[in-house]
């Protein structure tokens, strides 16, 4: 699997593998609204989803089925895994693991690659987290949310200790939400809806209503919105760097933001 060189599109599938992933995507949206509580029907739905695409081989919608399935499923077989930031990181690993036994499916990830940081694009990001993190300022001023939740979610160390905490959460968390969505989402949507702005709005949309939580910053319909546009803003980037690099720094920066924030933050 390269990490260098460009992200290439995948080709247009069948319309039963169209119509595979914009399943998932409806019914994902749908595990999202109930807050993560996991009905069994909606468990099945997604385990016959994965089935049909492995047996139709329908290699895009079974990477988006696999990772989903494994969203829903683990926190059900093993709880504590359903807590922050277990419930995003531990799909992804077992994902990975899964996809890098296979090499059929090792072949046909396209996302993992660097792409491009000209000068363009260095502006791009540079002026994505600055607006992005004025942006959280003055949403966090305006609002005067709880941030109780978040903040549980710091564990108590030195003082001195945050900014490298500060540093590991951003790389990490940017890291994981970006190969969920700029990377398994975006490249499922593309394959199913064609590279462009449906495939931009759509994984955009999954992305910022996953920060309607208690624990989303920014959270609330409010932060819904705002984190639909910052999702449709860093796919564009992966789009126009034609690579994961530009999204992830630009992600990372912006979380450098959100954990000062939190971390700063008084009851």
């Amino acid at each position: 699997m390269r990490l260098k060189g460009l992200i290439e599109a995948p080709p247009v599938g069948r319309v039963g593998e169209r119509l595979i992933t914009l399943a998932v995507i409806g019914f994902f949206a749908i595990y999202l609204s109930i807050n993560r509580a996991t009905p069994g029907w909606l468990l099945a739905t997604f385990l016959l989803l994965t089935f049909t695409a492995l047996c139709t081989r329908a290699v895009q919608p079974f990477h988006l089925c696999l990772f989903c399935t494994l969203w829903l499923l683990i926190p059900l077989v093993l709880p504590p895994l359903s807590k922050w930031p277990l419930y995003k990181v531990t799909p992804l690993v077992v994902y990975a693991g899964v996809v890098g036994v296979s090499q059929h499916l090792r072949k046909s990830v396209l996302w993992i690659r660097r792409g491009r940081l000209g000068i363009d694009i260095w502006l791009l990001v540079s002026l994505l987290v600055v607006v992005s993190s004025v942006a959280l300022l003055i949403w966090n001023f305006l609002y005067r949310p709880d941030l109780g939740p978040s903040r549980a979610n710091i564990p108590s160390m030195p003082l001195w200790l945050l900014p490298l905490a500060g540093l590991v959460f951003a790389f990490v968390n940017s890291a994981v939400e970006e190969a969920i969505f700029r990377g398994i989402f975006l490249q499922a949507l593309d394959c199913a809806v064609g590279a462009g702005i449906v495939s931009l709005l759509i994984q955009a949309m999954i992305f910022g209503w996953l920060h309607y939580s208690e624990v989303g910053f920014p959270k609330g319909l409010v932060g819904v919105a705002m984190a639909s546009v910052y999702g449709l803003l860093l796919g564009y980037l992966r789009y126009r760097s034609r690579g994961m690099l530009a999204p992830w720094l630009a992600h990372a920066g912006t979380d450098i933001a959100v954990f000062t924030i939190v971390s700063t933050s008084v009851s």
